[in-house]
């Protein structure tokens, strides 16, 4: 899980160099042209899948569901209690195809912009 969330702070760090290169604020990113348009949402995109989706999995498998605080008396507390969004397997997986067709789709539209412009 650490690898995943390393390259999405990697991830993270190439969408601030985009940012400086064009000297844009982030309320100013709409004034990108073109491929580096293309490319940061592309960016965007890989940075949810590598922090959102292994995290998602991890806080839904069964291993992680309980959390034992006080084993002498027996207090089990359900982490899906707190985090009640991930814990529906089937929002995860949209979750995750949503991603992944994002992922594709701009991935495609950075592709196409790069090599057929």
């Amino acid at each position: 899980m650490l690898f995943f969330i390393s390259i999405g702070v990697y991830i993270l760090t190439k969408i601030w160099e985009l940012f400086r290169k064009n000297n844009l604020k982030l309320k100013s990113f709409y004034k990108l042209k073109g491929l580096d348009r293309a490319k940061l949402i592309f960016y965007i995109f890989m940075a949810l899948y590598y922090f959102l989706i292994p995290s998602i999995y991890w806080f839904s498998s069964d291993d992680y569901c309980y959390a034992k605080l006080n084993p002498q008396l027996g207090i089990n507390i359900n982490i899906r209690a707190y985090l009640f969004w991930i814990g529906n397997n089937y929002l995860t997986r949209t979750l995750a195809i949503i991603l992944l067709l994002g992922l594709l789709f701009s991935g495609l539209y950075y592709f196409n912009r790069k090599f057929f412009e």
